[in-house]
């Protein structure tokens, strides 16, 4: 069985990065993926967001934490995981995108045109263009 993703999307917060007891470095983010249609019997417009959490591990972590930011739009391919834990003794799940390759995008409309390479830019560094700030997300985001 293949468990592949793929998402393309705004930020809603800063990524960040972090390191296990272990030294293993990981970053973690959120994606917005929006839907729109037109409501049949209203003739509206509607718009739904669906937010997806994301874990990058290893060597890719630093070079996307340092080079994304709340607003900017990336593109990621991963696997669909559940983290289990538990809460005031309750059993609690967490589904996320393990983060296998990611992308830096400057932003929709130019989708093709910025993108570095998968998994990091070159030489591990940050692109150079400047950080589109992208609609505002809410702070409490859940992660």
């Amino acid at each position: 069985m293949v468990n592949t993703w793929t998402a393309s999307g705004r930020l809603g917060r800063d990524p960040v990065y972090r390191e296990t007891k272990n030294g293993e470095g990981f970053a973690t983010a959120s994606i917005a993926d929006s839907s729109k249609w037109k409501d049949k019997s209203s003739g509206e417009t509607k718009e739904a967001t669906t937010w997806i959490n994301i874990k990058i591990w290893g060597p890719q972590a630093k070079p996307f934490a340092d080079s994304h930011r709340k607003g900017d739009y990336a593109s990621v391919s991963g696997e669909y995981r559940l983290d289990n834990y538990m809460k005031d003794g309750e059993k609690k799940q967490f589904p996320y995108m393990k983060v296998n390759r990611w992308s830096y995008v400057k932003d929709r409309s130019q989708q093709n045109a910025t993108q570095g390479s998968w998994g990091s830019n070159p030489a591990g560094q940050a692109p150079s263009t400047p950080k589109d700030q992208g609609p505002s997300f809410p702070d409490d985001v859940p992660f």
